[in-house]
């Protein structure tokens, strides 16, 4: 159920829980790479205040990379540093120290999500920087990755491949 999002300029933003996914945006300093404190980070923690509030714990999932972080391409193009996305990574996890699970990227397998739909890409660029980083805040956060589209479609891979590849470029 996804969450937060590393998107450049107002990158959309999905705080789940089991019975409501509430899109949001978050704003981006072009400098840092870190979020703004502003309006819309605002309305962010005010629905992770509101689930925390309810009892509800959030699954947090963070995807999409801002163009400054990846030469002015689309959100689905990892970022050119993977210290930019574990800098942010890390930064979630201080803003919200009471968030517990994590996701890193939606549906990796998938050009329409990643591109190019590479598990060495995903493990080496954003799931493994991003759970160091995680866990640099929180020892016991629970990181899952590998959240992949149920089928390979056109431009994409098959599952089992992509977790096949993740597990041989040393997925954590």
């Amino acid at each position: 159920i996804p969450a937060a999002g590393f998107g450049g300029n107002g990158a959309n933003v999905f705080v789940g829980n089991p019975t409501a996914v509430t899109p949001v945006g978050v704003t981006f300093d072009p400098v840092t790479g870190l979020p703004t404190v502003g309006r819309l980070l605002d309305v962010v923690q005010r629905n992770i205040d509101a689930l925390r509030g309810s009892d509800i714990e959030p699954v947090v999932a963070i995807w999409g990379t801002p163009a400054w972080a990846n030469g002015g391409r689309g959100a689905n193009v990892p970022p050119r540093s993977a210290a930019s996305f574990a800098s942010f990574a890390g930064a979630a996890a201080e803003r919200f120290p009471w968030v517990r699970r994590w996701i890193v990227w939606n549906e990796p397998n998938q050009r329409r999500w990643l591109l190019p739909p590479s598990p060495t890409t995903y493990v080496v660029k954003l799931l493994n920087p991003a759970y160091a980083a995680l866990h640099a805040v929180d020892p016991k956060a629970q990181v899952a990755g590998g959240i992949t589209a149920p089928r390979a479609g056109p431009s994409g891979m098959s599952p089992i491949e992509f977790l096949r590849g993740m597990k041989a470029a040393g997925a954590i």
